[in-house]
């Protein structure tokens, strides 16, 4: 009887990645004690209305224990309008957020990199509340490492089109590669 020789993974692990997402609903967003965006309900679903070029809303995360090392970290806004009752189609709204990564005995008291990604409310209709979700925003792997926090500030900030008067965060989405099997 003749062995076949087993392939191990010793250094490519790629074969065992695979892409998560997380869900981050905008109840969870810390709101400051100045410039919070008002809690707003939209049907039954929580929101949060941003004053343009004021408001801000927080939230901290730990780069998860299975992120693959070397692959970049993608976040998205869930966001609609704050209030019903006029036709806001075509109307603009910018997402800012500013991140900052740091880890253990490092100075979180420092400015962060800023992204920015700029949709437009599609709905004529006046009674509806259309959810959308922005394009990927990257937090390049180059910057990142495994014990590293990242630190997220959100911001409705002016468009170049016509404003939405309050633009309404329903959620953040963080996405990354992951490990499937953690390695050993």
């Amino acid at each position: 009887m003749t062995s076949v020789p087993v392939k191990r993974y010793k250094h490519d692990l790629s074969a065992f990645a695979i892409t998560r997402r997380r869900f981050i609903p905008a109840d969870e967003l810390a709101r400051p004690p100045a410039n919070a965006p008002e809690v707003v309900i939209c049907g039954i679903a929580q929101a949060l209305a941003f004053t343009v070029d004021t408001d801000k809303a927080y939230y901290k995360i730990e780069i998860p224990d299975d992120w693959y090392p070397n692959t970049d970290i993608e976040l998205a806004v869930f966001w609609t309008r704050s209030s019903t009752g006029d036709n806001d189609s075509g109307k603009a709204v910018k997402w800012q957020i500013t991140y900052l990564l740091f880890s253990e005995l490092e100075n979180c008291n420092a400015s962060g990199t800023v992204l920015s990604v700029e949709d437009t409310y599609d709905s004529a209709s006046t009674t509806d509340q259309i959810v959308y979700k922005t394009d990927v925003l990257t937090v390049p792997a180059s910057s990142l490492s495994q014990n590293d926090i990242l630190t997220l500030e959100l911001m409705a900030v002016t468009p170049t089109g016509t404003a939405l008067s309050e633009p309404a965060c329903v959620g953040l989405e963080f996405g990354h590669t992951a490990y499937q099997i953690p390695p050993r």
